[in-house]
């Protein structure tokens, strides 16, 4: 019991942090391809801006969640739970492994803001970020070439 009271009165210090998307993940992306640009998810306080500091326990989890009903979907791989480094955390390694005509719905991530303590971790109710929504597609041939690069159309 004196855990959950030690656990919960931290809880409440980190209750003023909010997560905030720096960089979205594409409009349209082939399935199974790493995301391109990086999504950047950054932490800021109740006024916006990045605090001066933060412990180093503080992680971003990613989760693929069904544009239509906001229901998490297992389909998301690589590295989707990070360390928080200064203030942000780029995921360099995300994948989606369905297409949106398989699953008949666009995507969207929600990026949730964690404190590891003990050998576990701990939600920081109310920090979390949703991107806009995501079409992934089966296929190049369903994106534009812009300047020598794959762009959502």
């Amino acid at each position: 019991e004196q855990t959950n009271k030690q656990s919960n009165k931290q809880t409440n210090k980190f209750r003023q942090l909010k997560l905030e998307i720096v960089t979205q993940p594409p409009a349209k992306i082939v399935y199974q391809r790493i995301l391109k640009p990086f999504p950047v998810v950054r932490v800021v306080d109740h006024s916006g801006a990045p605090p001066q500091s933060l412990p180093n326990n503080l992680f971003v989890n990613a989760t693929l969640l069904r544009g239509d009903s906001n229901v998490a979907v297992a389909l998301l791989e690589g590295a989707n739970s990070l360390q928080i480094h200064g203030a942000a955390c780029t995921f360099k390694k995300l994948k989606i492994q369905s297409t949106s005509q398989q699953q008949g719905s666009f995507f969207r991530i929600k990026f949730g803001l964690q404190r590891y303590e003990g050998d576990r971790f701990f939600e920081i109710v109310c920090a979390e970020a949703v991107s806009s929504p995501i079409e992934v597609v089966s296929h190049t041939s369903y994106l534009e070439r812009v300047d020598g690069t794959w762009r959502s159309s």
